[in-house]
């Protein structure tokens, strides 16, 4: 993962974020690209993912259930066979509202212990098909492919050139989850943006007393899960 310091435009900050994602080997279109879809490849991958948890008990209708750790990070959503059905974005209602969150102004979910949330989920499968006892039918992982399948992506954009190691970025003006992807829309990673003010964790990208700065953002800590091997980015 990297930790050296990258500099890029972001109108971005992120507060607690948590996310959903999901899981199982899958290949582009010409078959020259393996994308890690299921929990087991993906913290291959990621081995810092090794940390996570399973954060409650029950099925979770549409997403599964979560897996993660106390803190900042990337929540997976895990569905049947160990298929990460959504990212999953959890932000206090005290930050305030904004337009791609899943609720409507004003009306915050509650999740505890967190108490009043909002929450943005971004599907890399068929949202309808998180059935339990039932294999979630994967969404090709490319950009223009989870835009149509999550209609809160409207309000993204790209928000840096291309960063050595990882890709383009593309999110919205606020707390998101940003997406790290190719020219051509392919995605490479999932990345969530801590401000350093919020602590360390050990599942960040960067040591300890390390911290990043990115223009737009300040002072940060990253957490990148990447879906193809980090080192076959160039």
């Amino acid at each position: 993962m990297p930790t050296s310091h990258h500099s890029r435009k972001l109108t971005l900050w992120l507060c607690t974020l948590t996310l959903a994602l999901s899981a199982c080997n899958s290949s582009d279109n010409n078959g020259a690209r393996e994308y890690a879809r299921n929990l087991t490849t993906l913290t291959s991958i990621n081995p810092k993912l090794t940390m996570y948890q399973p954060l409650h008990e029950g099925w979770v209708p549409e997403m599964g259930v979560h897996h993660g750790v106390a803190g900042p990070h990337l929540t997976l959503a895990v569905g049947h066979d160990g298929i990460v059905a959504a990212y999953e974005l959890i932000v206090p209602e005290s930050a305030g509202w904004q337009p791609w969150f899943d609720q409507a102004e004003g009306q915050p979910t509650t999740i505890e212990p967190l108490g009043a949330v909002y929450t943005q989920h971004i599907y890399v499968t068929e949202r309808s098909s998180v059935v339990e006892g039932q294999r979630p039918v994967l969404l090709e992982p490319h950009y223009e492919v989870l835009a149509a399948a999550n209609p809160a992506l409207q309000h993204y954009a790209r928000i840096s050139e291309r960063v050595a190691g990882m890709g383009y970025h593309y999110g919205p003006p606020g707390p998101g989850v940003v997406i790290v992807t190719e020219e051509d829309g392919r995605i490479n990673a999932f990345e969530l943006i801590s401000p350093a003010e919020q602590g360390w964790y050990a599942w960040f990208d960067q040591a300890e007393g390390e911290p990043i700065t990115i223009e737009g953002a300040g002072t940060v800590y990253t957490q990148h899960l990447y879906l193809v091997p980090h080192d076959s980015v160039e």
